[in-house]
């Protein structure tokens, strides 16, 4: 596979596995302290990957969330997020600005926060007041794992989540099932990318809790990375306006996700191929393995599209378009 080293791979995701140790800690500390909502600030994909959790605990837990951008946090008070909130952050570099700028005003106002990062001696870790370090540098999928440890261990702690050790447990096998998923997607990926690598417009649409990973992969690596017009829009809100623009050569992809929303995936699935002759369905379903129960496998769902998407078309297209996912024209380039 292109750009794939399969034994590191394995061994950084085994290394995230290996977090729930101290994610528990932290988690067992934060249930004792009491709060009163959870309120998940970033910005960017990084929000969107938060999002995607938070989508999935609106099923799950009585514990109010919210989702916020970091730069909008500091400019409007919301009543709710008092000290008794409880404020997860996530960010790569960990001196992504607004974020750094929310964590600041956040701490003036006395209220817990827990930032995932990768450098561990960045400036959001030396910030917050609780530190998991990410040890993978690549791939959304880690960042899902470390939440998805961090959040169900609040939820067993709140008597919500009875299945937080078969989680633990079952997902110590992910090493070998997301590299299974990438080895059967890797053609597709191929064949997808020399397809659809000079469209000039792209529409990607997916639901529930695997939405918010759609969203992020038109933005961050079509848009961002790629320099590509995409839109991306929920199964639902589909029907409700986009579909007016699609036409016989218009490039449609559905991510069909695993959760009660895939009925809403199916309705597109049904539809688009009567208008688009450039329809192209990524089932998520086609990419679980043995070994994880089908419902656990409902909260990995992003992290699998992650996996096997993200990744995987993000390499065929750099290559096949003679365009570096480092490039960037505004970027980090620019004073905004």
């Amino acid at each position: 596979m292109l750009e794939f080293n399969e034994l590191l791979y394995k061994e950084n995701i085994q290394k995230v596995w290996a977090t729930h140790t101290e994610v528990e800690k932290i988690a067992d500390t934060l249930s004792s302290q009491k709060f009163e909502n959870i309120f998940f600030i970033a910005i960017g994909g990084s929000q969107a990957t938060i999002a995607g959790i938070q989508e999935m605990l609106k099923t799950r837990t009585t514990i109010p969330t919210y989702v916020e951008s970091a730069s909008e946090v500091v400019i409007n008070s919301h009543k709710l997020l008092t000290k008794k909130s409880l404020v997860i952050t996530i960010s790569k570099s960990g001196d992504t600005k607004e974020i750094i700028c929310a964590v600041e005003y956040l701490k003036k106002r006395e209220i817990k926060t827990v930032a995932i990062v990768c450098n561990p001696s960045s400036p959001l870790a030396k910030l917050t007041d609780h530190v998991i370090v990410n040890p993978m540098l690549k791939g959304a999928e880690a960042m899902y794992l470390i939440l998805l440890f961090l959040t169900l261990r609040l939820l067993h702690n709140n008597k919500e989540f009875d299945q937080y050790e078969k989680f633990i447990i079952q997902t110590k096998i992910l090493p070998d099932n997301f590299t299974k998923a990438k080895t059967k997607f890797d053609p597709i990926a191929l064949d997808f990318t020399n397809k659809y690598k000079d469209t000039s417009y792209q529409l990607w649409i997916g639901s529930g809790n695997c939405w918010y990973e759609v969203y992020s992969f038109a933005m961050c690596i079509l848009e961002e990375m790629q320099w590509m017009v995409t839109k991306s829009v929920t199964s639902s809100e589909f029907f409700h306006g986009t579909l007016e623009i699609v036409e016989q050569n218009t490039c449609v992809i559905l991510v069909k996700g695993l959760d009660k929303t895939r009925i809403l995936d199916t309705r597109v699935e049904q539809f688009v191929p009567k208008i688009s002759n450039n329809f192209t369905v990524i089932d998520l379903e086609d990419y679980i393995f043995d070994g994880i129960d089908r419902e656990l496998y409902n909260l990995l769902a992003p992290a699998l599209m992650s996996c096997i998407c993200t990744e995987r078309l993000a390499s065929y297209l750099s290559r096949e378009r003679n365009h570096s996912l480092d490039l960037r024209r505004y970027y980090r380039q620019l004073d905004y």
